[in-house]
């Protein structure tokens, strides 16, 4: 790992800390039962290799962290209203008067296509932190088998790569490309077990070569199949799972956040929302605050959005988190957006946290 990376990842590993830190901070009313065993949970998964835990572990914090910034109490794992024996995650409170309830959840499909699911992910990892100041890589995954029973070794693609990278001019480089008119140079076309990728190379134009850089891989082209089982799927099944009735009688509002692992479109949040009628079936669903693709790194900048469910039997304020929202005009059939505080405001970060 360069400095620059090892920079980057204290900065994260010190502000992870503080959120852990608050959270034990704000919940020691019981330390020797549920809330010491909460917190040591969290702490066991956000370690974990399995990407639903991980990231799960994760929103969780980040949300109590994101209530705890607005001045709320927030207790964790309410009784109130809990007929169901299932606990729901925190109960949001102001001068002790309970206000909203809020569940956290991620959106990231069926258990059985984790595996190549995370197999792409560290692949992608692996490629960007190589260290290369001429050259940007472009990756394309032409086929990924969903449910693959084992996936294919990158050691000897990714060796390929790095000596590549160290080894080719880039000048020479744009001048094959420009000679065959091509945007960028087929480097590697993997093709292994039904997992088939293509990768390029792209040069660094001279006067950008010296510029520090936080990764080479650009952002990857995805099989065209995968639109409904990243993001719709995944996504009703996330909020089917928090839906009210699972959890006891609510008469609060109840806010079910959702990080979606993989990013999702207004459009196709939309569609899930209002042309699929769970907000119009989920009355006791007051707002969904939609992530897109929140990892620790892009805190500042990746904020969620809160969509208020014009249906609702207990509405959400609309000041209660300062973060932009969609409001629903049953006149009009449209959304109306209202602008709010980015991640950087609200978590009083740089706008380009961990890199500056």
């Amino acid at each position: 790992m360069n400095e620059s990376a090892r920079f980057q990842q204290e900065r994260i590993r010190t502000l992870l800390e503080q959120w852990f830190a608050d959270f034990a901070r704000m919940n020691q009313t019981d330390p020797l039962t549920k809330f010491q065993d909460k917190l040591r949970n969290i702490c066991i998964e956000f370690r974990s290799e399995d990407t639903r835990k991980h990231r799960g572990a994760f929103f969780e914090i980040y949300c109590h962290e994101l209530l705890r910034t607005q001045g709320y109490i927030v207790e964790v794992e309410p009784t109130r209203g809990m007929t169901k024996g299932r606990s729901i995650d925190f109960l949001a409170y102001r001068e002790e008067i309970p206000l909203f309830y809020l569940e956290a959840a991620i959106s990231i499909g069926d258990k059985a296509k984790d595996k190549s699911l995370v197999w792409l992910d560290n692949l992608c990892d692996s490629l960007d932190k190589l260290d290369s100041s001429n050259f940007r890589l472009e990756m394309v995954a032409i086929n990924i088998p969903l449910k693959a029973t084992k996936t294919p070794s990158t050691k000897i693609l990714l060796e390929y790569v790095e000596k590549q990278l160290a080894e080719r001019d880039p000048d020479e480089v744009f001048s094959q490309m420009k000679e065959q008119g091509l945007p960028s140079l087929l480097l590697s076309d993997f093709d292994e077990d039904e997992f088939k990728i293509e990768i390029y190379l792209r040069p660094v134009s001279p006067e950008r070569r010296q510029t520090a850089t936080e990764g080479i891989l650009s952002p990857i082209g995805y099989p065209a199949e995968w639109s409904y089982d990243r993001e719709l799927k995944p996504l009703f099944n996330s909020l089917d799972d928090k839906r009210p009735s699972r959890y006891g009688d609510f008469d609060l509002s109840y806010i079910i956040a959702v990080d979606a692992v993989n990013t999702m479109s207004p459009n196709n949040i939309s569609d899930t929302l209002i042309n699929q009628r769970y907000f119009e079936k989920h009355l006791k669903v007051s707002a969904i605050l939609m992530a897109n693709e929140l990892i620790p790194s892009a805190i500042p900048r990746n904020t969620p959005v809160l969509w208020h469910n014009p249906f609702a039997a207990y509405p959400l304020d609309r000041d209660a988190l300062p973060l932009s929202q969609r409001i629903w005009d049953t006149q009009t059939s449209q959304w109306s957006f209202i602008e709010g505080k980015t991640g950087a405001e609200i978590f009083h970060l740089d706008e380009k946290w961990p890199d500056e």
